[in-house]
């Protein structure tokens, strides 16, 4: 190992991403910061000045076989922290297939790719940890967001296995499950008619939040860490019995529209 603990950040340029660079930062961690925002990329360097930069197009195959050659080629990884997203709302059936797509080869593909090359890094090493941002959407299916619930649900099985194929090599695999997080594609989401309410049926997380659950997994070394805990607690109930979920689907999204409403006044979206 180098005498700085590298880690690496996907969509660094979003706010979960500033947020855990930040926090990272601060305990002493040296930064590589990936996104295909170059702008945002480089005035996150004034502030981490020693951080190293990689702008990457994950739904680009060329782009994502590029960084991950840099990783297996460059300096010792620590810490990757997968975290790139995308979702674009609506009915499937109302969606072209090229936004279909987008989010399967930014959700899961890339994702998936990454946690490859990072854990054949960190296996030579024989140490290190990665984690990913899945999402609640990743263990109960949400409405007018089907091909995103289904990058999750992929993203989170594959976690649960690559976990116990990496533990005996001293390398670490964990997922972050949050809620609503108060982000950009949040927003956006508030603002779309097909945009799920479910998303909104409690308070919206702050993204310094999912940064300290990071630290958190970082420490713990658990496969799956959620944002709040209380929320996976009827996320799990209800994503083990679908056809109970269907029959409160009514009532929960009766709650989630007046969550969305209070969010969207409260940060004065319109």
């Amino acid at each position: 190992m180098s005498k700085e603990k590298i880690a690496m950040i996907t969509g660094a340029a979003g706010a979960i991403g500033r947020a855990t660079a930040k926090l990272l930062h601060q305990n002493g961690y040296a930064l590589w910061l990936v996104d295909i925002q170059e702008k945002v990329l480089e005035e996150m360097k004034e502030s981490y000045p020693d951080a190293r930069i990689s702008v990457c197009n994950l739904n680009n195959d060329a782009e994502v076989a590029t960084l991950c050659k840099e990783i297996l080629e460059n300096d010792d990884l620590f810490l990757a922290f997968i975290n790139a997203g995308v979702v674009t709302p609506g009915d499937v059936i109302d969606l072209p297939l090229e936004k279909i797509d987008l989010q399967l080869q930014v959700n899961l593909r890339s994702a998936i790719h990454l946690n490859h090359t990072c854990g054949q890094k960190l296996k030579k090493q024989g140490e290190g940890h990665i984690i990913n941002t899945v999402s609640m959407g990743g263990i109960l299916g949400l409405k007018g967001s089907a091909t995103y619930s289904a990058t999750k649900f992929g993203l989170r099985g594959f976690l649960m296995s690559f976990h116990s194929e990496m533990k005996p090599y001293g390398v670490y695999v964990s997922g972050i499950y949050p809620s609503g997080v108060d982000t950009a594609m949040l927003r956006m989401e508030a603002l779309h008619p097909s945009g799920s309410a479910l998303n909104f049926l409690s308070e919206p997380q702050k993204v310094e939040t999912v940064a300290h659950k990071v630290i958190k997994a970082i420490k713990g070394k658990k496969v799956e860490y959620y944002v709040p805990f209380f929320d996976s607690l009827t996320t799990k109930f209800f994503g083990s019995f679908p056809s109970l979920s269907y029959r409160f689907l009514p009532i929960f999204e009766k709650i989630g529209e007046k969550g969305r409403k209070k969010f969207i006044k409260k940060r004065n979206l319109v």
